[in-house]
C-alpha cells in the first residue's frame, strides 16, 4: 500500500538540483566580552546587571499576570500565592518558640511552614528524643525502633530545618523516616527499602542544604531544584528557584558560578513559557543569547553558555507560538532568523544532528508560510536527506515550492501521487490537504506553457465530486471557468473530455454534458461567495464559453450568444479593472449582434469607437464588427465609414 508514496521520492530529485542558499551571516553585536581572568571590566559587570534587571522586570510582569488570572492555571495561581506568602518576612517563623518538656531549653522549635530546630543534646536515648520531637510537633511517632531505640545519640544544631534535623538524628542509628497522615514513621532500610518518594525527599533535602550555602555547589543546587520543579509541572516554583539563582549569583566573578547563573536564566525562560508568558520568556532568551554571541572565542562561549543551542531552539519555538497567538508576521520572521542562526552554528555538529534536522523542518515550514519558496525547498530537502524519509506533509510543501517557482510538471507528479495515496486509504494528513493537492494538480496542468485545459477541467471536476466539503480557492475557481471556455472552442477538445470522463464511470457524452453542466452551475453559484474581481473573471470566462459554443454549434448560436451577452453584462456590472471591463464591452457588442440585439450592439460599438483612450487594436476590432453589420444590412455608405473608424450620428 505504501508503494505510491515511494513512487513519489524520485520526483523530488529535482529539488536537490537547486544550489543551497548561503546562510545568513552573524550580525554585529554591541556587547563585548573580556577574558574572565583577573578583574572583570566595568562594562561587562554593567551588562550582567542589566540582564538581572531585565529578568526581574519580566518576573514581576509574569507574577502580575498569573496573580490576575491572565496566565497559568488555578494551581499556578495557588503556587504563586504560596510563593508570595513564603517571601514575607513576618510569616517566615510565626509564633513563639516551643520548648521540649523532657529536655527544656536544650530542644527548641520555631513553628512555620518549615519548622526550624535548635538542639543541644548529648548521649540521649534515640526513642526519648523522637518522643520529644513528636510532642513539639503535635504529631505521633509510629514504629519506634526496638533495641536500637535505646542507643544514645547526639544532636547539636542551630537554625536547622526539621527535615534535615530528623535525617541527622535517625541517620546515627541507620534509620530513615517518612511522613504519612500526620505521623512520623521510622523506617528500617534493611526491612523496608526507601520508596521513590523517600529518595525524592532525601534528594530534595540534600539540594536544599546545598542551596543554602555559598559557591558553585549552592548555584548548582538552585538550578537543579528549578529543574525538578519544572519536571514536576510546577512552573511557578521553577521560576522562583531560577530567579533566586540569577539574583544571587549573576554578578559573581567566578566563571563556574556564572555558568550556573546563566543556566538559571534559561530555566526562568522555560518556566515563563510553561506559564504562557511567551513575550517575557523571549526577553530572557534574548538576553542570554546576546550575552553569549558577544564572546568571540567559540570554546569560551560554549564553556560559559552551554545552553546556547537549546536557547536558539527555545527562542524560535517561543517566537513561533507568539506569532500564532497574535497573528504576528514579525514574530514568525524572528523565529526563522533564530533557526537560521542555530543551523549556522550547529548545523554540522554530529551531537546535534537530530535537533538540526528538526530545526530544518520547522524552518522550512516557516519559510513556506512566508512564501520564501526557494529557501524553504533547500531546508526541506536537507531535512529529508538527514531523516532518510519524507512524509506526505514534506512532499506537499516541496510540491508547493516547485509550483510557485514555475516547475509545474514536477509539482504535478507529486500532487497526483498524494491524491492517489489518499484514494488508496494511505492518508497521513487532514482531508483538506489532499483537496488542496488535487486543486493544485489541476492548476499545474493549466499553467504550463502549453496548457492542458481538458485534463485540468477533469481535475477540477474530480475535486468537486470528491471534496464537496472543501470549496475551491479563488485561483482554482477562475481556472475552472477558463478551462471550460477553452474546451468549448472546438469539437476535438469536447470529445477528448468525454473520453476522459468514461474512465470516471460516465458512460456517454450525454451523461458527460450533465456532469459538466453541474460543474458550471456549481461554479456560478460559488462565485457569489468570492470577492468582486474573482466573480468578474469567472463571469467573463463563462461568457467566453457561451460565445465559443455559439461559434461552434450554429443550431445553438442565438441562445448561446444571448447567454454570452448576459454574462458579459454581469461582468461590467461588477465594475472590474479597466482591462477586463473593456474586454467585456467588446464581447457584449459581438454577442449582442449574434443574438439579434442590433440596436444595443450598434449603440455600444459607437460608444466604444468614440472613446478617446481606446487602443488601436480594439478600435479596429469594433470597426470590423460595425462595418460588417452595416454591410450585411446593405448600408454600404455607413459600412465604409465604420471600416474607417468613423461614427455617424
Amino acid at each position: 500500500m505504501r508503494c505510491v508514496l515511494f513512487a513519489l521520492l524520485p520526483a523530488l530529485a529535482w529539488a536537490g538540483d537547486a544550489e543551497p542558499l548561503p546562510t545568513r551571516g552573524p550580525e554585529p553585536r554591541t556587547l563585548q566580552y573580556a577574558p574572565t581572568t583577573g578583574e572583570r571590566p566595568a562594562a561587562d559587570t554593567k551588562a550582567l546587571a542589566e540582564d538581572v534587571t531585565a529578568l526581574k522586570r519580566a518576573l514581576e510582569r509574569v507574577r502580575s499576570a498569573v496573580a490576575s488570572g491572565h496566565a497559568g492555571d488555578d494551581q499556578a495561581r495557588a503556587d504563586l500565592r504560596a510563593w508570595t506568602e513564603r517571601a514575607a518576612p513576618e510569616d517566615e517563623h510565626a509564633g513563639e518558640p516551643r520548648i521540649g518538656q523532657r529536655f527544656g531549653e536544650r530542644l527548641r522549635l520555631r513553628p512555620g511552614q518549615m519548622p526550624i530546630i535548635d538542639a543541644d543534646l548529648e548521649g540521649e536515648p534515640l526513642n526519648e528524643v523522637l518522643v520529644a520531637f513528636a510532642q513539639l510537633l503535635g504529631r505521633a511517632v509510629d514504629q519506634l525502633p526496638g533495641a536500637a531505640g535505646r542507643r544514645p545519640v547526639s544532636l547539636r544544631v542551630r537554625d536547622l530545618p526539621l527535615d534535615e534535623t530528623l535525617d541527622r538524628l535517625l541517620g546515627q542509628a541507620g534509620y530513615g523516616w517518612r511522613e504519612a497522615d500526620g505521623a512520623i514513621i521510622v523506617i528500617d532500610p534493611q526491612r523496608d527499602p526507601p520508596s521513590a518518594a523517600d529518595r525524592d525527599r532525601a534528594a530534595r533535602a540534600a539540594l536544599e542544604r546545598a542551596a543554602a550555602g555559598e559557591g558553585p555547589r549552592a548555584a548548582e543546587a538552585l538550578y537543579l531544584l528549578a529543574q525538578r520543579e519544572q519536571a514536576a509541572h510546577r512552573p511557578v516554583e521553577a521560576l522562583r528557584r531560577a530567579s533566586a539563582l540569577v539574583d544571587r549569583f549573576a554578578g559573581d566573578r567566578e566563571p563556574t558560578i556564572r555558568v550556573w547563573a546563566m543556566k538559571g536564566m534559561v530555566a526562568a525562560g522555560d518556566a515563563m513559557v510553561a506559564l504562557g508568558q511567551i513575550a517575557e520568556a523571549r526577553t530572557v532568551y534574548r538576553a542570554y543569547r546576546m550575552r553569549a554571541v558577544a564572546i568571540r572565542d567559540h570554546a569560551e562561549r560554549h564553556r560559559l553558555f552551554p545552553d546556547l543551542a537549546t536557547v536558539y531552539l527555545s527562542g524560535a519555538a517561543a517566537a513561533r507560538r507568539l506569532g500564532e497567538e497574535r497573528a504576528d508576521p514579525v514574530a514568525f520572521d524572528e523565529a526563522a532568523d533564530e533557526l537560521h542562526q542555530f543551523l549556522e552554528f550547529y548545523g554540522d555538529d554530529p551531537a546535534l544532528a537530530a535537533a538540526a534536522a528538526e530545526a530544518r523542518l520547522t524552518l522550512g515550514s516557516l519559510l513556506v508560510r512566508a512564501g520564501r519558496w526557494q529557501e524553504a525547498e533547500v531546508q526541506l530537502n536537507r531535512h529529508a536527506a538527514a531523516a532518510g524519509k519524507a512524509g506526505h506533509q514534506i512532499h506537499l510543501w516541496l510540491a508547493d515550492c516547485a509550483y510557485h517557482q514555475g516547475r509545474f510538471d514536477q509539482a504535478a507528479v507529486v500532487y497526483d501521487g498524494l491524491v492517489r495515496a489518499w484514494r488508496a486509504g494511505q492518508a497521513e494528513l487532514p482531508t483538506s490537504a489532499y483537496a488542496g493537492a488535487l486543486e493544485r494538480f489541476g492548476l499545474c496542468l493549466v499553467s504550463r506553457d502549453e496548457p492542458r485545459s481538458v485534463e485540468g477541467l477533469l481535475a477540477f471536476l474530480r475535486h468537486r465530486r470528491e471534496f464537496r466539503a472543501h470549496p475551491p480557492s479563488a485561483e482554482a475557481l477562475v481556472a475552472t471557468a477558463r478551462c471550460y471556455a477553452e474546451i468549448e472552442r472546438d469539437d476535438q477538445a469536447v470529445a477528448a473530455l468525454w473520453e476522459l470522463l468514461k474512465g470516471d464511470g460516465i458512460p456517454d457524452a450525454a451523461a458527460g454534458r450533465i456532469e459538466v453542466d453541474r460543474l458550471v452551475g456549481d461554479l456560478i453559484g460559488r462565485s457569489r461567495e468570492y470577492p468582486g474581481p474573482v466573480r468578474a473573471k469567472v463571469l467573463f470566462y463563462m461568457g467566453q464559453a457561451s460565445w465559443r459554443l455559439a461559434e461552434r454549434d450554429r443550431s445553438k448560436r442565438a441562445a448561446a450568444a444571448t447567454d454570452a451577452a448576459g454574462f458579459y453584462q454581469r461582468v461590467i456590472d461588477e465594475n472590474p479593472p479597466a482591462e477586463l471591463a473593456q474586454a467585456a464591452r467588446l464581447g457584449l457588442a459581438r454577442a449582442a449582434l449574434a443574438a439579434g440585439q442590433e440596436e444595443r450592439a450598434v449603440g455600444l460599438l459607437k460608444e466604444i469607437l468614440r472613446d478617446p483612450v481606446m487602443s488601436e487594436r480594439d478600435r479596429q476590432f469594433c470597426a470590423q464588427l460595425l462595418g460588417g453589420h452595416y454591410r450585411e444590412k446593405g448600408l454600404l455608405r455607413e459600412a465604409i465609414q465604420a471600416y474607417r473608424g468613423e461614427v455617424s450620428e
